[in-house]
């Protein structure tokens, strides 16, 4: 995926789980940032060209509310499940791994999606087809209980 995402030149931000910092910084470049940190999805995903992820739902949910095009790599059942709905919206390609797919394969894929402006329209129109429920109505069944549990006077 690195090698892939160094062909398309293009200014990246990577988290890689588990990473030391001295090795996040020996692999980062000009154009790349490696960190093992969490990234900032609310300030990083909405100045996204493209976002690439294992297919986890709160990534995928967070780059449709970005309106951020996405190319997943899915690691489990659940991430493909996740990916092809996300696919299915005409906001996302999904990729694999191994010898099938290798990086100038992923390459290909990651410039027509950074390439494809009517993806990009796509996934900033279907932000609107994430439903949180009625929240609410959730946090007041919250406090409810809570209150129920300790009591009005909190003992």
């Amino acid at each position: 995926i690195l090698a892939a995402i160094k062909a398309t030149d293009h200014d990246c931000e990577m988290r890689i789980v588990g990473i030391s910092p001295e090795n996040a910084q020996a692999m980062s470049t000009d154009k790349i940032r490696i960190t093992g940190d969490p990234i900032d999805f609310h300030g990083s995903l909405p100045a996204a060209q493209a976002v690439i992820h294992h297919g986890g739902q709160s990534i995928s949910i967070a780059s449709l509310l970005a309106g951020t095009r996405q190319v997943i790599v899915p690691v489990g059942l659940e991430h493909l499940v996740s990916s092809h709905g996300v696919q299915n919206l005409g906001c996302a390609r999904l990729v694999g791994t191994g010898p099938d797919w290798p990086a100038e394969r992923i390459t290909e894929v990651l410039r027509a999606v950074l390439a494809n402006e009517a993806m990009a329209e796509r996934a900033f129109r279907r932000s609107d087809l994430v439903y949180f429920g009625e929240v609410r109505k959730g946090l007041e069944t919250i406090v409810e209980r809570c209150t129920e549990f300790v009591g009005e006077d909190g003992e």
